[in-house]
């Protein structure tokens, strides 16, 4: 524990006026990369929160970095006698082997998942009402050996885009999640850009983009669901009404003198009917 004590103060000495916060602990529940159990990881946070409380009060913690749908280990993180307190909870919060990000795992959404982990935030004494959502993704096909996952959880880069979007979306209409990270921006088998041969950039690059370019400044109004048609409802920096359309059933609507479409990536569409698929699209409401 003592090198462990000079290692993260060599950290945040170095680091700590110009990263925002720190991840104490990652995957925790996964031996190959974490802890062989919670109270091995409570021990290790222990060091790096009193460094913080004894020299760096300034800087931010979170943990406990556990991965997937295992709640019963973020529980033990945060209902505990180990005399610590995180600045927020970060999770690893993969819904990848279901499928598409509005699948069930357990009679559990996504929007479910968000929300249970939230309240266990907020029940619990050990931790700010912060929640960090500190990685995601989905594997592509055809990218063996470097997909994380089998052959058969992956999916095409098309998919790929369209599902990190929706569930980035769905993240935001929760309203319950401080940060997402889309992990990550260069990786063979999962990433934005493919460095099989030299840098690709795939088709969630500019859908990342977009995304990022058209609400970061956006104030969530409201998301509707029908039949599996999802409308997500949001204003702009300039007042305008933004709306997010994508359905689990194929479906067409008529593209209305009042509409500015464009799709996921930010071509402009100009069909008279507007085909609402996996694929996100936003309408712009003049």
């Amino acid at each position: 524990m003592e090198l462990l004590r000079k290692d993260l103060e060599t950290i945040f000495s170095t680091l700590g006026e110009i990263v925002d916060i720190f991840e104490i602990g990652s995957t925790i529940n996964r031996a190959k990369w974490g802890f062989f159990s919670v109270d091995e990881y409570g021990s290790f946070y222990k060091v790096a929160y009193d460094l913080k409380t004894s020299k760096f009060p300034h800087i931010k913690l979170i943990g406990s970095g556990v991965i997937d749908f295992e709640y019963h280990f973020t529980a033990h993180t945060l209902f505990n006698f180990f005399d610590y307190r995180y600045d927020g909870i970060s999770s690893l919060l993969y819904v990848d082997r279901r499928g598409a990000p509005e699948n069930m795992q357990m009679g559990f959404t996504l929007l479910d998942k968000i929300s249970l982990l939230t309240t266990m935030v907020w029940l619990s004494p050990k931790s700010a009402h912060e929640l960090h959502i500190t990685e995601t993704n989905w594997p592509i096909s055809g990218t063996a050996p470097y997909a994380p996952t089998s052959e058969y959880e992956c999916v095409s880069e098309e998919l790929y885009a369209a599902y990190m979007l929706r569930y980035h979306l769905l993240a935001f209409a929760s309203q319950q999640v401080d940060s997402l990270s889309w992990h990550q921006l260069i990786a063979s088998g999962y990433g934005l850009i493919d460095n099989r041969e030299g840098l690709r950039k795939r088709e969630a690059y500019e859908v990342y983009k977009y995304m990022v370019h058209t609400l970061k400044n956006a104030e969530f109004l409201r998301l509707d669901i029908k039949r599996g048609h999802h409308i997500l409802q949001c204003l702009l920096e300039n007042d305008e009404l933004l709306q997010i359309h994508w359905s689990l059933q194929p479906k067409s609507i008529k593209n209305e003198d009042i509409f500015r479409p464009f799709s996921s990536s930010g071509a402009e569409i100009e069909d008279e009917f507007l085909e609402i698929g996996a694929e996100p699209i936003y309408i712009f409401i003049k």
